[in-house]
């Protein structure tokens, strides 16, 4: 499955490679070049956002008691049950 941002270059580099050449199709290109400049250099955080603000704007689909897990292959969505704050009086020193 695609990414939002690699569907929307797909879509980009298909309508020019489509239209005939001249301003309409340089456009294209360079919003073609400017978003992957953009996905490039994103930090982190405005990638989370973008989750945050998905699973926020769902509300049919996850509730705040629900986390994403994600690592450098999958990611798993898990739902917090019954939480308690730390407890130090095991601990050895």
């Amino acid at each position: 499955m695609k990414s939002f941002v690699d569907n929307i270059l797909s879509k980009l580099q298909l309508s020019a490679s489509q239209c005939e050449k001249g301003e309409y199709q340089q456009g294209l290109l360079d919003a073609k070049q400017a978003i992957e400049k953009i996905e490039k250099e994103a930090k982190l955080e405005e990638a989370v956002r973008v989750v945050i603000k998905h699973l926020n704007e769902n509300p049919d689909k996850y509730h705040p008691h629900m986390k994403l897990i994600i690592d450098s292959t999958s990611f798993e969505l898990v739902e917090g049950i019954q939480s308690v704050d730390k407890i130090y009086d095991y601990l050895k020193d």
